[in-house]
C-alpha cells in the first residue's frame, strides 16, 4: 500500500444492532448523534463495510470481540463467519473488563474465553497471544512476541 500500511485490526462486537444498541451508548457519524438501534446499526454497517474495503486492498485484517456473557455471546459465531467471508485472517476473543455500563456483567471465566474461540477456531484463525486486550501493546501478527510480552506483563501468553 502506497502508505506501508499492511495490516488492520478492528473490533467488532455485534453483527444485530438490536444487540449493538446495549454495548453502544451512542455513535457520532458525519457530525450527527445517534442511540440505540439506529447508532448501533451505522456502526456494524461502517465496520463491516471498512473491513471489506481493507481486504480488497491487501491488508492483513484481524478482528478484536470482546466476549460479553449474556450480552453478545450468541453474537460471536455470526461475526466470526462475517468477517471470514469479508476476508479477516484472524480473530481475537478477549474478555469484557466490567465497568461502566457494563459493570453489572460477570466477566467471563478463562475456560470459557478457550471453549468460545476453540468453537470458533473452526469459523476463523484465533489469536491466542493475549489473555486480554492492551489497546497500549504492540507489535504485529506473526512476528516476535517479547516486546507485547513485557508490555502485557502477566496478561499475555506469549
Amino acid at each position: 500500500m502506497a502508505v506501508g500500511l499492511h495490516s488492520l485490526t478492528v473490533t467488532i462486537n455485534a453483527v444485530n444492532p438490536e444487540v449493538g444498541a446495549g454495548i453502544y451508548r451512542h455513535v457520532v457519524y458525519h457530525g450527527n448523534h445517534y442511540t440505540g438501534e439506529e447508532g448501533a446499526a451505522i456502526l456494524i454497517r461502517n465496520q463491516f463495510e471498512g473491513l471489506k474495503r481493507a481486504a480488497e486492498l491487501g491488508l492483513t485484517i484481524k478482528v478484536n470481540t470482546v466476549l460479553m456473557p449474556g450480552i453478545n455471546d450468541d453474537q460471536i459465531p455470526l461475526i466470526a463467519e462475517r468477517v471470514k467471508q469479508l476476508g479477516a485472517y484472524v480473530m481475537n476473543i478477549t474478555p469484557l473488563i466490567p465497568q461502566a455500563e457494563l459493570a453489572h456483567v460477570v466477566a467471563p471465566t478463562p475456560e470459557m474465553v478457550s471453549a468460545v474461540r476453540d468453537a470458533n477456531e473452526k469459523i476463523i484463525g484465533q489469536f491466542r497471544h493475549c489473555q486480554q486486550c492492551r489497546a497500549d501493546a504492540i507489535g504485529l501478527i506473526g512476528q516476535d512476541m517479547s516486546t507485547l510480552t513485557s508490555l502485557c506483563g502477566t496478561r499475555c501468553a506469549a
